[in-house]
């Protein structure tokens, strides 16, 4: 059926990191389920929540904050008032950074400790993504000791297992490692581990989805290098990963790069990119630029 197609095309598009693309066929293969129950009332009620959870991820990529929060809420309702726990646990990551935009960080912790309790007892994909959902608090939260006993414990499973073939979950996993860890060496005021990091930043440059892959990487190694006083040479990577996050909609996190490059800079050009940034963020529905801060540039918060 047409709806079946639209909702492969719409998960094909996610997978492959390309959220503009994704819309359009989630929200097709929606319209047309609405449209159509008959029949196979447990199959389309799976189907409709895929096509939810990938342009709720689409959403939240693109930075479209609202509507991600607002879309969000309404599928996590649909999941408690039908008990359907698989589906919280696919939303865990969703989750998390929606309680990080109304600065509520605090409430990923009990939620995800109740969660780990409900994951299946052979490791995949929901491991992964509670995995990130722990490491996403953390770094929102400076509780890394919390959340090294979780992840420490997962991550040789997660390098080991069929799900870390998948290249838009690596992409996930190894960014949020990897922002722990910086966040984790910004808040002890210690050096950054760089061998694990040399890890990280090394599987998001062989990643295949090299249009995310490379800003990422480029982003989270200006911010190394800047911890090592290399300003220059971090202010380089910072101008190329804005470029690379803007040329495939990553809007939000363009902005944070400018703004990143513009606190480093400092003078005229500095205090204008920043004033720019915070103007983008603000139209993305970043309320709490200093909370956002927290979780992504901790480094920063000195330079005020």
């Amino acid at each position: 059926m047409l709806r079946y197609l639209h909702v492969s095309r719409a998960v094909c598009a996610y997978l492959l990191g390309q959220p503009t693309r994704t819309l359009e066929p989630a929200e097709e293969a929606e319209r047309l389920y609405s449209e159509d129950t008959r029949n196979d009332e447990q199959g389309e009620y799976y189907h409709v929540f895929t096509a939810n959870a990938v342009r709720i991820g689409a959403l939240a990529s693109l930075g479209h904050y609202a509507r991600f929060a607002s879309e969000l809420e309404q599928c996590l309702e649909r999941a408690r008032s039908t008990e359907n726990h698989s589906m919280l646990l696919h939303l865990s990551l969703h989750q998390t950074l929606a309680e990080q935009l109304r600065s509520e960080p605090a409430l990923s912790r009990p939620r995800l400790d109740q969660q780990r309790e409900q994951l299946p007892q052979r490791f995949g994909v929901l491991h992964v993504l509670h995995m990130c959902s722990v490491m996403s608090a953390a770094s929102a939260t400076a509780d890394f000791e919390w959340a090294h006993a979780i992840v420490d414990a997962l991550w040789s499973s997660y390098r080991g297992s069929v799900v870390h073939k998948s290249a838009y979950l690596g992409l996930i996993a190894y960014s949020e490692h990897a922002r722990m860890l910086l966040n984790e060496a910004v808040t002890k005021q210690v050096a950054p581990p760089e061998r694990l990091l040399r890890e990280d930043l090394r599987a998001l440059e062989a990643c295949p989805l090299t249009h995310l892959g490379v800003p990422s990487a480029l982003f989270l190694r200006a911010r190394l290098l800047g911890l090592q006083g290399r300003a220059q040479e971090a202010e380089q990577l910072l101008r190329q990963a804005a470029e690379g996050f803007e040329a495939v909609g990553l809007r939000p996190d363009a902005a944070l790069a400018r703004y990143a490059l513009g606190k480093r800079l400092g003078g005229d050009e500095g205090r204008q990119l920043c004033a720019l940034a915070e103007r983008q963020l603000s139209e993305h529905g970043v309320s709490d630029l200093r909370a956002l801060l927290v979780r992504r540039l901790p480094e920063l918060m000195a330079l005020d």
